[in-house]
């Protein structure tokens, strides 16, 4: 898991802001032979909500074939999420896709599917500004690039059978 060590911008669009796309901060990091993760997501944005700031902490594991991502929400703990991330191969983009599943933090914590994209943010970056561009952002932002929301799009294909990651090289293709 050395290579996944780091930070990344997470983006995917939650079912309690439908026309919004969330852009979270992910730390990947190792401790103990263990590999975790911290995740921080901003609603600062969003009036009458009393959390703005929501934290989660989480195991990260590789199977071979996949990446697996299990966190639980730090305060509270009554959000979870499992992310399975289709890891990139040393000939493409290092933008990881996949599926997240898990509880929604809204008021009906609805369990909700979404496609979802890790961003390396590489070695050298200025946290403050890092943390200053997460937020709720406009489906139509261009912030968020548009292969980015090209990818996270949660529809379901005529010729799918099932709602499925998309592999980066094809969702950008």
């Amino acid at each position: 898991m050395d290579s996944y060590l780091g930070y990344y911008y997470s983006y995917f669009r939650p079912v309690e802001f439908p026309n919004m796309i969330l852009r979270s901060l992910v730390s990947v990091f190792s401790r103990a032979g263990f590999v975790y993760t911290k995740t921080i997501e901003n609603y600062s944005a969003v009036k009458r909500r009393s959390r703005k700031i929501l934290k989660y902490t989480g195991i990260i594991y590789h199977t071979g074939e996949r990446i697996v991502v299990h966190e639980r929400e730090a305060h509270v703990g009554q959000m979870m999420w499992t992310t399975i991330l289709l890891p990139s191969r040393p000939d493409q983009s290092s933008i990881l896709s996949g599926l997240t599943l898990g509880v929604s933090s809204g008021s009906k914590r609805d369990v909700a599917c979404y496609r979802v994209i890790w961003e390396p943010l590489g070695e050298k970056f200025d946290v403050r500004e890092v943390l200053a561009g997460t937020g709720l952002y406009d489906l139509t932002n261009p912030v968020i690039p548009r292969d980015i929301r090209a990818a996270i799009l949660n529809q379901i294909a005529p010729d799918e059978g099932a709602f499925v990651a998309r592999d980066w090289v094809n969702s950008t293709g």
